[in-house]
């Protein structure tokens, strides 16, 4: 018998993101965003210098802009430092954060929201 992954953890495996805990947290809230809360233009992205995929989508269609998701494991460490490089290396404009614990197997995700 073999075993298959999902077709998307295996992209997410796949694109350079060498802590395999970030892939398997970026699957399970792209897969929150695309089944549970079906959200618009959903799309992902490795960022190399801070090793992390994070997903970027709309919450509804008229939305101009998309947010930002920041899928981490629960066992990541955050820091002031760190979320100051998150800010200067991500594409985000107009910063006001909020977090959110998931119910899945303790992944922490933060979600990036535009102030208008």
């Amino acid at each position: 018998m073999s075993s298959k992954i999902h077709p998307m953890l295996e992209t997410f495996l796949k694109i350079g993101c060498s802590d395999m805990k970030a892939a398997s947290a970026a699957f399970a809230v792209y897969m929150d965003l695309a089944e549970v809360k079906a959200v618009w233009d959903l799309q992902y992205a490795l960022c190399q210098e801070l090793d992390l995929i994070y997903l970027t989508a709309k919450d509804n269609a008229t939305d101009t802009e998309p947010s930002i998701y920041l899928p981490l494991p629960a066992s990541h460490s955050i820091s002031a430092e760190w979320l100051l490089k998150v800010q200067n290396t991500l594409p985000i404009r107009n910063k006001r954060y909020t977090g959110r614990s998931s119910e899945k197997e303790g992944n922490r995700r933060f979600k990036e929201i535009y102030a208008n």
